[in-house]
């Protein structure tokens, strides 16, 4: 992951078509930011988190999760966020 003026850009390879869904918690384990991209081409993909909630505001400065789900494969990364 990459940060640039409150803007995360997670790379991921999904190695075949599957259903992928990104979500983004706080500490508390509340979610920030939910998407399913349902179907999603095998290949090198890029998600790019500015720091904003599913309501389009943006969220405080702090530690956050960032969870990728493709088909039944999980990963877990931890992101710190400063303004």
């Amino acid at each position: 992951m990459k940060k640039k003026d409150s803007l995360w850009k997670v790379n991921y390879i999904i190695p075949d078509t599957r259903n992928v869904n990104i979500i983004i918690y706080d500490l508390l384990g509340r979610t920030i930011r939910h998407l399913d991209l349902k179907k999603v081409q095998a290949g090198r993909h890029k998600y790019k988190w500015y720091g904003t909630n599913d309501f389009g505001k943006q969220v405080s400065t702090g530690i956050y999760f960032l969870q990728i789900t493709a088909g039944q494969d999980t990963q877990i990364q931890k992101m710190l966020l400063l303004k």
